[in-house]
């Protein structure tokens, strides 16, 4: 057994020296950046002390580790803290302390408005107190020599209290940014809510002032089930005042832009629906021949691109299905225009579109 421990105690000391190594050496790194002045432009600054940082705290991970499973730490929290508590103390102190340490080296040159306020008061002298604490604080931990040539109040103390300060620190400074987030999202919010009342306004003039024959397919997506219920309201009357809806429908239908009539028959009942079943099958028709040009065309295919037209043209078709026309061979041209050869390399995915198509040819 005390073979077997020696061992242990051994390898963690060559781990705990290799970590030691890391951290001393990304230590003089941000040393060296800190000294620099510059304030950083271009964000190369703060990359590279991010990387520096990363390779501190891994080293000192490794160190702290070593220590505390060699007994290093023994003494430091055994008064408050069981030994897993205590290596979760030692171990969130050490990464706090990293944190502090490598941002006030990379925020020293910063304006005061680009460091968090938790840092403010420190960030030009702490790491000189933070990077050599830490170091020292893993020397002490896995070499017994040096603790045993003081006394462990000397340094047990100082460890104790950088780590305390350094947690407190982390603390504020996840509540800064939580406090941050919060605030973002809710610029963020205020910014959709002003995009959309922006939108409103200016499609609800639009509408308003369009003519019934002259903008009527302009009038059509305004007619949606989704669109705002003052627009939509707006629209439909405009639509319906048409002297011939059914037939600016129909053109409509056999036209390049059949989408936006199955947009206003997904959502609105024609004046004689029964007419205008026939008609919506060579919309459906002619969706497929657009959608062989759209998948022959598109370099780089999602398989949710060219999905909501082909959901409307089945919810229609579902609702004129009781006019006696059979839609299925118009549909499966739509489904066959997925196979549309490609002249692309990219593989074509698997289509949301394609999917449903499916799914409504089995159940009819």
């Amino acid at each position: 057994m005390r073979v077997i421990m020696s061992m242990t105690r051994a390898i963690a000391l060559v781990l705990g020296s290799f970590g030691l190594m890391v951290a001393v050496a990304a230590a003089c790194a941000l040393f060296t950046l800190a000294l620099t002045g510059r304030p950083d432009r271009d964000g190369g600054k703060t990359l590279g002390a991010a990387m520096l940082g990363l390779g501190l705290l891994g080293g000192l991970l490794v160190a702290y580790v070593s220590a505390l499973a060699s007994g290093g730490f023994a003494g430091i929290a055994d008064q408050v803290a069981p030994a897993p508590l205590r290596w979760a103390l030692v171990l969130a102190a050490v990464t706090s302390a990293a944190v502090v340490a490598t941002m006030c080296a990379t925020l020293r040159s910063e304006s005061p408005g680009e460091v968090p306020w938790v840092l403010l008061p420190l960030r030009s002298w702490a790491h000189w107190i933070w990077l050599p604490g830490l170091v020292a604080g893993a020397v002490f931990g896995l070499y017994p020599a040096l603790r045993e040539a003081l006394p462990s109040r000397s340094w047990q103390m100082p460890l104790q209290g950088l780590g305390a300060l350094s947690l407190l620190l982390a603390t504020g400074l996840l509540a800064q940014l939580a406090l941050s987030i919060a605030d973002h999202r809710a610029v963020r919010a205020q910014a959709d809510l002003d995009f959309h009342a922006r939108r409103d306004a200016s499609i609800l003039q639009q509408v308003q002032q369009a003519d019934p024959q002259r903008d009527f397919l302009s009038l059509l997506p305004q007619s949606s089930r989704d669109e705002v219920p003052e627009i939509r309201a707006l629209a439909i009357a405009k639509l319906r005042s048409h002297p011939d809806l059914d037939g600016a429908l129909a053109g409509v239908l056999r036209g390049a832009f059949a989408d936006e009539a199955f947009t206003f028959l997904e959502s609105n009942e024609p004046v004689d629906a029964r007419a205008l079943a026939p008609v919506v099958r060579e919309g459906i028709v002619a969706h497929a021949r657009a959608l062989r040009e759209q998948m022959a065309g598109t370099h780089t295919l999602r398989p949710d691109d060219y999905q909501y037209p082909v959901l409307r043209i089945l919810a229609v078709a579902d609702r004129y299905a009781s006019y006696g026309v059979d839609y299925r061979p118009a549909l499966r041209q739509v489904r066959d225009a997925y196979d549309t050869p490609r002249d692309y390399a990219q593989p074509t995915p698997k289509m949301n579109g394609q999917r449903a198509v499916d799914d409504w040819l089995r159940r009819h």
